[in-house]
């Protein structure tokens, strides 16, 4: 899909807005953001244009976090396993 200037415009837009929504309350980036920019584009696209950056979002602050270390030792095995079952659904949908 292209996307016109007015288009950008209104995704920028909706992630400034969902931005200081965010800092001011301090959750609902990806909700609202979802919901302002669908209006515009569709579900499809919309889903496509919030993801990335809130997996930037996640990656960073789980990385730069004081609580990496812990996390990971306590919940090592659910992430092995999960991404075990990625694999074996991947493989499954080969079939």
């Amino acid at each position: 899909m292209e996307f016109n200037v007015d288009v950008l415009f209104i995704i920028f837009t909706a992630f400034f807005v969902a931005g200081f929504t965010k800092g001011v309350v301090g959750l609902g980036l990806p909700p609202l953001v979802l919901g302002i920019v669908t209006a515009s584009i569709g579900i499809n696209s919309a889903m496509a244009v919030v993801a990335l950056p809130a997996l930037v979002t996640n990656l960073v602050q789980a990385v730069y976090g004081p609580q990496l270390k812990p996390i990971l030792k306590t919940h090592s095995i659910f992430f092995l396993q999960q991404l075990r079952a990625c694999f074996l659904g991947v493989g499954w949908q080969r079939l």
